[in-house]
């Protein structure tokens, strides 16, 4: 039975994999929709904050100019040399100033306006033009601000620029006057918002201008972006249009892809379920059923003279022989585990020790201190209790702490001394399992060997982490002499095989922690300023895992 149930394993998993691949295929196809859409949102927000600024600069840009243009006619000196010439030499001299002096500042600026200055009483009008526009478009506009000039129908605009077009191209304008001194300026809508379509626009992204006197706007594609905005000191509306950042049909594409994908791993997995139980499953079934019956029939099988099958019989043979020394094999190990367990509760015995338990026994029964013969015998009936109950089974924290409480206590009453016990223990002590006599060896060890009967034991028990995962922490500190040089290698690398006859409960609790965490555990010696220092770390899986034998 055992056996068929190993055999179903890649089946079972082959048939997990195939009922997730549809909740998993429909969830990669919605999260690939979602992710899309919220990245178009996004896209289409940044968009809209860097159009929104950088018409924000245009604005500024208008703004600045209706002050550059004021304050050159009220308080620029050549202005004051056209305005007060009396000749015309004079006359020309101020306005070759004037041009010189906007081509610098066009310099400065980085801008692309144009300017004309007319005069209509002195019959003198002259101008400084951007080529980044067409020369007949400022021609066209010039000509546009002499005819209204001229006529008196000229309407100053006040800190809002007008629009005129020319041709497909919008541009606008501005005019002051002081005096008898007009001042126009114009700048084509193209070059004003440039660096939108350069700063924030894909190479597909285009501007559209609506002026206040178009009474319709015209459509645009429905897979485009769309953002209108009019900017400040301006009577024209920008209808911005630019491709999403991933159209739908880059998008169906992708779902083309998933649902393909999902379709091959789809036909992968039913053709591998279909060839695991045809190649693999019947005929480990059908090699089973008759290795069985070969088991109980072989003795009565009658060996023939073809060399094939007498090969294959002895294959057989061999194969039976194999399962049958690996079956003693196992029951050897455990022969030899049970022998080990035996070894280990001999060795925790101490002849010399109860026989000096009996002795003080005898001696407080001469001196009739019954109530402290009650205490020893409770105290020392549970400490025998405690050796011989255990075998190399786990047992709680809190017990094996309880086992030193009783070991001292006895120490106290047979040798009237007061070693002192601090415990520092993070955590709950009920819910970790130890190997027994695991803490109760190095105290003993510490009273035995500290050259001292006043010795003050101290320990401590954390979680700590290391190579990634949880190790259970045991530190227990004394205030004695510390562990000899000698010992201290010998203690910390027994050799397989030997004990140490002066240190034989810490060779044997090495012994033990070697066969049930192999090498998975930490136990080293070592001496400080206040005495010996014993380090053990115990993986905590394995605990988890693990009951005992």
């Amino acid at each position: 039975m055992e056996s068929k149930k190993t055999s179903y394993s890649l089946r079972k998993i082959l048939a997990v994999m195939l009922a997730v691949l549809f909740p998993v295929a429909l969830g990669g196809i919605f999260f690939i929709l979602y992710t899309i859409r919220d990245t178009q949102e996004r896209e289409h927000e940044a968009l809209c904050a860097s159009i929104s600024t950088q018409t924000a600069q245009v604005s500024t840009e208008l703004s600045r100019m209706n002050s550059y243009m004021v304050d050159l006619l009220l308080n620029d000196p050549y202005v004051e040399e056209l305005r007060f010439a009396k000749t015309v030499n004079q006359r020309n001299v101020a306005a070759r100033n004037l041009i010189s002096q906007f081509e610098y500042d066009d310099a400065i600026w980085d801008t692309a306006y144009s300017f004309s200055f007319f005069i209509p009483q002195e019959e003198l009008m002259f101008s400084r033009f951007n080529y980044t526009f067409p020369y007949a478009d400022n021609l066209a506009m010039r000509a546009f601000f002499q005819e209204k000039i001229h006529s008196g129908t000229l309407e100053l605009p006040g800190i809002t620029w007008e629009t005129i077009t020319l041709g497909e191209s919008l541009y606008l304008y501005q005019v002051y006057r002081v005096d008898n001194i007009t001042l126009a300026a114009w700048v084509s809508c193209d070059a004003l918002f440039f660096p939108i379509k350069a700063n924030s626009l894909s190479p597909q992204g285009d501007i559209f201008y609506l002026s206040a006197s178009q009474a319709t706007k015209k459509e645009f594609p429905d897979h485009t972006v769309q953002f209108e905005i009019s900017p400040e000191y301006t009577h024209v509306s920008l209808v911005i249009t630019d491709e999403p950042y991933l159209d739908w049909g880059s998008f169906s594409l992708m779902i083309c892809f998933v649902v393909f994908i999902f379709l091959v791993v789809l036909v992968v997995t039913i053709y591998t379920l279909r060839y695991y139980r045809r190649y693999i499953q019947q005929p480990l079934e059908n090699f089973i059923h008759h290795v069985d019956e070969y088991s109980k029939h072989r003795q009565s099988v009658k060996r023939g003279g073809i060399r094939e099958l007498n090969d294959a019989l002895e294959a057989f043979d061999g194969l039976s022989q194999q399962i049958e020394k690996l079956r003693i094999d196992l029951y050897e190990e455990k022969l030899v585990l049970a022998q080990t367990e035996m070894e280990y509760l001999q060795l925790q015995i101490k002849p010399h020790f109860f026989v000096n338990c009996f002795s003080l026994i005898h001696a407080m029964a001469q001196k009739q201190e019954y109530k402290r013969i009650q205490s020893f015998c409770v105290k020392l009936s549970n400490y025998v209790r405690y050796l011989f109950s255990e075998s190399l089974s786990l047992v709680p924290l809190e017990r094996e702490l309880s086992m030193v409480r009783e070991f001292l206590d006895i120490q106290r009453i047979r040798h009237r001394v007061d070693s002192q016990l601090t415990e520092d223990i993070t955590g709950t002590p009920e819910a970790w399992q130890i190997p027994p006599l695991a803490l109760l060896t190095f105290v003993e060890n510490a009273l035995k060997h500290g050259g001292s009967k006043n010795i003050h034991i101290e320990i401590r028990v954390r979680l700590c982490q290391a190579e990634a995962k949880e190790w259970l922490q045991i530190l227990v500190q004394d205030t004695g002499a510390g562990f000899p040089p000698s010992m201290l290698e010998k203690a910390s690398q027994p050799e397989p095989g030997k004990s140490n006859t002066r240190h034989l409960g810490i060779f044997n609790i090495s012994k033990r922690l070697q066969f049930l965490y192999g090498e998975n555990f930490r136990l080293s010696f070592s001496n400080n300023s206040q005495g010996g220092l014993v380090t053990l770390l115990l993986p905590m899986e394995w605990q988890e895992n693990t009951s005992g034998f």
